[in-house]
């Protein structure tokens, strides 16, 4: 499969990485911190640098980011950028990188601009498919708190370093995944690998991971599947076995097993018996009822959370599933994270007739849930006939069961 997608995880936007920009001391830059580990009494360094041609009257500053690639004696895994303009004032920013990491930032291309708007994606190393960064002002009026947390760190550490402040620092976003989207008419999948220490190589064992999500799904690190000793690594997805085999270590492809028939071993296995369990009803009074009371009918196990992009488009298929007049049906709705009050209304408000009851952490890992929304279909005896299907696949799988 081609690697020739460049996507965020759920990492992206969480993570507030700062890359503070100080002051040049004349033609020279110091040594990097590392905020959350940084002590009072760490040793500064001063480095002299060719600077860019900047403008007069302008404030300027340098600042370091962190790149895996770099061998830098000064600063290992560490690439200076200067900066033009720092406060932002009435126009845009200049960006200087110093992607040969020999302290000339003449010689590196063109400079970046960043504007109060819009950030900036640089790629770093040698590898054209390698790791990007993504730097954006930090927004005004966001991150009070960690911005003063910052503020009061660097100030406290040793040495002449002058610090323009958080606020006008930068925002470090990794963008080190890359991956590669599937589908066979029936099944669809996004699977991508990370190059987690961001050194532009993707098949590091033991520390380089593989992920996958839906078609147009965010990678959920939590997820994620390191390459073992031999480069590989084995995932799930919606009644099959995904073998790695091998990761371009430039991230051009992977190679990919795809296993219908093992047996699983993260997920509900076809034609086995549903776990026993035991859910809360939405009713008035509330009860607890077995998954074992509903045996002798098809059940459609639906585990939901409302506001999720995917549940909205299964939605329509689901309350069409409630309102059929099959009496060896039931539709059982087990909603994770809304308020009783809206699922207790669910069926009113849409003139269905699902079951409805409330999953828990002990329901979810009894059915090896791995996201949500997710549907399981049983047949009369609760084996299971399909795992991981929406309403719609119900619906086709249905016709003609009698």
């Amino acid at each position: 499969m081609p690697l020739n997608l460049r996507v965020e995880d759920g990492q992206f936007s969480k993570l507030i990485l700062s890359a503070p920009v100080f002051y040049f001391r004349g033609d020279s830059v110091a040594n990097p911190i590392d905020i959350s580990a940084a002590e009072p009494n760490d040793e500064v360094y001063w480095k002299k640098c060719k600077l860019p041609e900047f403008l007069n009257g302008t404030t300027k500053g340098f600042t370091w980011i962190y790149d895996g690639s770099s061998a830098l004696d000064f600063a290992p895994s560490y690439t200076l950028v200067a900066i033009e303009n720092v406060r932002l004032t009435f126009y845009d920013s200049r960006v200087w990188v110093d992607k040969n990491h020999n302290f000339d930032f003449t010689d590196d291309g063109d400079f970046f601009t960043i504007t109060k708007e819009h950030g900036i994606e640089v790629p770093l190393g040698s590898n054209a498919n390698g790791y990007h960064v993504f730097l954006e002002r930090f927004p005004h009026g966001k991150f009070n708190s960690l911005k003063r947390m910052n503020d009061s760190t660097i100030v406290k550490l040793k040495g002449n370093r002058i610090f323009h402040g958080t606020e006008y620092s930068l925002r470090e976003k990794r963008l080190n995944v890359i991956a590669s989207k599937w589908t066979n008419g029936v099944d669809s999948f996004c699977i991508g690998v990370k190059d987690v220490n961001c050194n532009g190589i993707y098949d590091d064992e033991n520390l380089d991971a593989v992920m996958i999500t839906s078609y147009n799904g965010v990678f959920d690190n939590l997820q994620s599947v390191k390459l073992d000793d031999k480069g590989m690594a084995y995932l799930e997805w919606h009644n099959a076995a995904y073998t790695i085999k091998k990761v371009n270590s430039q991230g051009a492809f992977l190679e990919v097993r795809r296993d219908t028939v093992s047996k699983l071993k993260y997920s509900l296995n076809k034609g086995d018996k549903i776990p026993r369990f035991k859910y809360c009803t939405a009713t008035k009074p509330a009860k607890h009822k077995s998954i074992r009371k509903l045996k002798g009918n098809y059940v459609f196990v639906y585990v939901w959370r409302d506001g999720e992009e995917t549940f909205i488009q299964d939605s329509v298929s689901w309350h069409a599933l409630g309102r059929q007049k099959r009496k060896d049906l039931v539709v059982l709705g087990l909603n994770y994270g809304a308020s009783a009050r809206y699922v207790y209304q669910y069926n009113n408000y849409y003139a269905t007739a699902i079951k409805q009851g409330y999953s828990s952490n002990d329901i979810n890992r009894k059915l090896l849930i791995r996201q949500i929304p997710t549907g399981i279909l049983l047949d009369k005896k609760q084996r299971i006939v399909a795992v991981g299907i929406t309403p719609a696949q119900a619906i086709a799988m249905l016709e003609g069961k009698n």
